[in-house]
Formats: C-alpha cells, sequence, structure tokens
C-alpha cells in the first residue's frame, strides 16, 4: 500500500512512473505545458452493454431495454469473477479535497505493463 501524502514531490514521481508505464501520455510540452493524456486500455470492458445488468429485487425496475440479474446472484458472480484479482496490485489511500471530513477514499491503481 502506497499512502498518499498529497506532496508536490510524490505528484511527480506517481506521475512520471505513470508516463514510463505509458498510462499516462506528456502532451506537447511548448503548447500545453504539464498537460497529459490519459486513455482507457484497450482490454477495457467496463463499458460492455452486453456484460452491464441493472441489479435490483424487482425485475421491471430495469425497464425494457436494460439487462438484468438479481442482486444476490450479481454479488456471487462478482465474487467468482474478482476473486484474487487484487493479488500483486497497489493501493492507494488517500484523503480526499472532495469528502473532507468523510475518511479515507481508496482507489485502485491497475497496473497495465
Amino acid at each position: 500500500m502506497l499512502w498518499l501524502d498529497g506532496s508536490e514531490a510524490q505528484k511527480r514521481e506517481i506521475t512520471a512512473e505513470a508516463c514510463r508505464t505509458g498510462e499516462l501520455l506528456e502532451l506537447n510540452p511548448q503548447t500545453l505545458p504539464g498537460c497529459l493524456y490519459h486513455r482507457t486500455a484497450l482490454n477495457d470492458v467496463a463499458r460492455t452493454e452486453g456484460l452491464t445488468y441493472v441489479c435490483t429485487s424487482n425485475e421491471g425496475d430495469a425497464g425494457t431495454t436494460n439487462n438484468w440479474m438479481a442482486p444476490e446472484e450479481a454479488y456471487d458472480r462478482a465474487a467468482q469473477i474478482f476473486a484474487g484479482s487484487m493479488r500483486g496490485e497497489r493501493c492507494m489511500s488517500f484523503r480526499s479535497r472532495w469528502a473532507v471530513g468523510l475518511g479515507l477514499q481508496q482507489v485502485r491503481r491497475s497496473d497495465h505493463r
């Protein structure tokens, strides 16, 4: 786990790592100084319609154009799919500027190397 302290030094270190791995691309520093480009990974299927479900206790709540699944089935499927998926991953924890007083926010950083 990496504790994010919000320092400029840590920001530069993490940004440099993301540029080295190709997660971020530095844009032209002459015309767009300090600008970075991030694109979704080619294997990101999070927005695939066939894999998107509305999970409610009542199938009718999903509407006529959405896929529906009972919440219990969704939790079971997700548990099987994601079992062990965080093994070897780095978790970054930081205080969110947008949620001051609400505790720590945790995000997952995938390693696309």
